[in-house]
């Protein structure tokens, strides 16, 4: 099943003077991307200028009494966000505090061992740290708090305006919830179920909105967008935006590739809208053509339609949720080339475009940012065409002691290395090659993940 975001694709609808940093990851909420560790990788790397963008809701509003496979109540546990009470339409910005995670009630969760709890702070990515935000907290006087939307939300938004960036708060993408053709409010509390009337509204979208204005920062509505434009395609044809089941059934919530693609163009439009940040400025013709030709050729059936998605799969580099996407640029030329999209489970090869190189230059060059998530050589590596003797010079970033690996093999014979310096700061790692091989690999040693910068080919 391919599944896809807008922010892999928001990058086609800017022009070369913007940067996108997709640190989306599918499933979660706005309290588990905290837990996680994400927010805090993304204010630490985040600049004055720069723009977060926002967007929750889907799995905020996880029923706390799910359970998965194995009878556990992970929703609750990980994802599951209040929307609280509303009072007079306004929904309350309640604050939680953190608790360590050897405190957690097993039996409030369906566990019957703490294997689960203990994999969360083990993983080598999205680990929860010694303390986390759970659902809700019992005091002893019986009262239950329950940390809501509006101040996880809220959380970003401060984090961002801290370190003098602008946040962009994005209300949740509409699902394929039909009636009669018309989508059906669906972004709503459960636990709101005769309490709030009615309880299933929208209350997500609202949240968000009303957040965004609390705080007098941009917001774009794009829950409004895409249900308008959804419904304007009508059930039948927006089968054609989302994702395939096993059982040949169109899924409600998550878009395919195709769809994610035309989303980002809905983004770009409503931040073309917004008019009140620079970023407005330089977003490009939405109707340029895609990656790829056969991206808008849409089969009819389900069968072909699986089966072209995962084509377009193999031939574009997307597989997971684990992917840097950006715009590379030759030397010479400010325009965006061959996608160098680098993601889990897939390696890419990369074409230096000699032919199109100014007179005179002898240095082919990408200029951007790509991320090798792991260190498997088959299934992370960039590949990168040599003709003949020459001199790579690769610019990097990652974790101290992450070992980045250029070479025409596995063996130490046939490659050199560099391991990233304490500091995350940039590293220069070149390798004079003098054989007949055609192509070099880029891979790396260690679980963090080397962000390169820039590759140099110098003959």
């Amino acid at each position: 099943v391919s599944y896809g975001g807008w922010g892999e694709y928001l990058p086609d609808y800017f022009d070369d003077a913007v940067f996108v940093s997709n640190y989306s990851i599918g499933g979660r909420s706005s309290r588990q991307f905290i837990n996680e560790g994400t927010l805090a990788t993304i204010l630490n790397h985040i600049q004055p200028g720069d723009y977060l963008f926002i967007q929750f809701g889907h799995n905020d509003a996880a029923n706390i009494n799910e359970l998965d496979a194995y009878g556990r109540k992970i929703a609750k546990l990980e994802r599951s966000v209040a929307l609280g009470v509303p009072i007079d339409g306004v929904y309350p910005t309640t604050p939680i505090e953190k608790i360590p995670m050897d405190t957690i009630n097993l039996e409030e969760f369906n566990m019957k061992d703490n294997a689960y709890i203990a994999l969360l702070q083990k993983r080598s990515t999205y680990r929860y740290g010694q303390t986390y935000y759970p659902y809700e907290q019992l005091s002893s006087d019986g009262t239950v708090t329950r940390g809501t939307y509006k101040w996880y939300l809220s959380q970003y938004i401060e984090g961002a305006l801290a370190k003098g960036a602008t946040p962009v708060v994005v209300t949740p993408l509409v699902r394929r919830f039909f009636k009669d053709e018309k989508i059906q409010s669906h972004h709503y509390d459960l636990q709101n179920k005769g309490i709030v009337f009615p309880y299933k509204n929208d209350g997500y979208v609202d949240a968000a909105m009303q957040v965004a204005k609390e705080y007098n920062v941009p917001c774009i509505d794009l829950y409004t967008a895409s249900k308008q434009y959804y419904e304007q395609l009508g059930s039948a044809e927006t089968a054609r935006l989302n994702i395939n089941k096993t059982d040949g059934t169109v899924d409600a919530s998550h878009q395919n590739k195709y769809g994610a693609y035309l989303i980002a163009k809905i983004v770009s439009e409503q931040i073309k809208k917004l008019g009140t940040i620079s970023l407005s400025d330089h977003v490009i013709d939405a109707t340029v053509a895609p990656p790829n030709g056969q991206l808008l050729v849409e089969p009819a059936t389900n069968d072909e339609r699986i089966q072209q998605s995962k084509r377009w799969d193999f031939a574009t580099g997307y597989f997971s949720d684990y992917y840097a996407k950006q715009r590379y640029s030759l030397v010479g030329e400010q325009k965006r080339i061959d996608q160098l999209n680098f993601v889990t489970n897939v390696h890419k090869k990369i074409s230096f475009d000699n032919e199109k190189m100014p007179e005179g230059e002898n240095t082919s060059s990408y200029k951007g940012c790509v991320t090798i998530w792991h260190s498997d050589f088959d299934a992370a590596r960039i590949e990168i065409p040599v003709k003949g003797n020459c001199k790579i010079k690769i610019t990097a970033a990652g974790a101290t002691g992450t070992e980045l690996i250029l070479g025409s093999g596995l063996s130490a014979k046939y490659c050199t290395s560099v391991k990233m310096p304490e500091g995350n700061v940039y590293t220069t790692l070149t390798y004079d090659y003098t054989g007949d091989a055609t192509t070099l690999s880029i891979y790396k040693k260690g679980k963090k993940p080397i962000d390169i910068y820039e590759i140099e080919c110098l003959y």
